[in-house]
């Protein structure tokens, strides 16, 4: 995780001094007048994935096979990898499944050789339709993507697309399947999720983050009856996919995977009231 660190916080200050971005890409220098957040590097705002939704957020993938379980590693969130819990949750899927920004904000991304690989981390606020009137904020994290669209640093619009899933980094052995490691972690303030390094291990709740759990608790899961066989909090983390699943109603229809012996479909884990955690929300026009 040193690489991811020290991309990140080199990332942070350059957004703000306009240093050199230290990976093997160039980074372009800001305008005249930029706060070093412009669009993305392509000039144009970058490729576009799914229609954008009614709901809050965009579901993040164009494919949807469930979880990935394989004798390596359990992908679910809270799964014990030996020195710390599960800080993510592994989705299931093929290299090359196109993988989308589920809100508006600001990117980072980079190489991690000995973890993630090829990572982007896109740092929004929490909706209003999950935090009421308090202000949080989500560090999003993809790991282990085969390659990136959006690079260095810069805003990134909802539905954009980011890159595609992989094998990259800690995830290339042949024995893991296919899949991207997600992850969301929650602080006050949009300077702290910039900062968010999205290390192994910290499971220490910081802020408001009570609060946070309690907004969540009253403004989704109580409604939908959506609850998790596992607890669904670590520290400042949130379980990636109950957000999700409050947030998005374009999850694409779940798929058979014949890349994976064992089909661990999201009803696995979880269980809702008011939807199929396997097809998710249908929020209206």
């Amino acid at each position: 995780m040193s690489h991811h660190r020290l991309q990140s916080i080199t990332l942070i200050a350059m957004a703000m001094a306009a240093c050199t971005h230290p990976a093997s890409t160039p980074q372009s220098e800001p305008d005249a007048g930029d706060d070093g957040w412009g669009a993305s590097e392509d000039g144009d705002g970058g490729d576009w994935g799914p229609t954008t939704t009614p709901s809050p957020w965009n579901y993040i993938a164009g494919a949807d096979y469930g979880i990935r379980w394989d004798d390596n590693g359990e992908g679910p969130f809270r799964t014990d990898r030996g020195g710390g819990l599960h800080g993510g949750v592994d989705f299931l899927m093929p290299r090359g499944t196109p993988l989308y920004a589920p809100c508006d904000g600001k990117y980072l991304a980079g190489y991690d050789d000995n973890g993630y690989g090829n990572w982007t981390q896109i740092v929004c606020p929490v909706p209003d339709q999950i935090s009421r009137n308090d202000i949080f904020f989500a560090s999003i994290l993809f790991g282990h993507l085969d390659s990136s669209a959006i690079l260095g640093h810069g805003q990134v619009k909802k539905g954009q697309l980011i890159g595609m899933s992989g094998k990259s980094g800690n995830a290339a052995a042949a024995m893991i399947n296919p899949h991207l490691h997600f992850e969301i972690v929650i602080h006050d303030t949009e300077q702290e999720a910039l900062n968010e390094l999205h290390l192994k291990g910290d499971e220490t709740g910081t802020g408001r983050i009570a609060q946070f759990f309690i907004d969540l608790r009253e403004t989704c899961l109580t409604p939908t009856g959506l609850a998790s066989n596992r607890k669904i909090d670590l520290g400042n983390r949130v379980d990636p996919f109950v957000l999700l699943a409050c947030l998005t109603s374009d999850k694409p229809s779940i798929r058979r995977p014949d890349f994976q012996d064992h089909w661990y479909k999201w009803s696995s884990e979880y269980q809702a009231k008011t939807f199929d955690v396997n097809v998710g929300q249908q929020f209206g026009p």
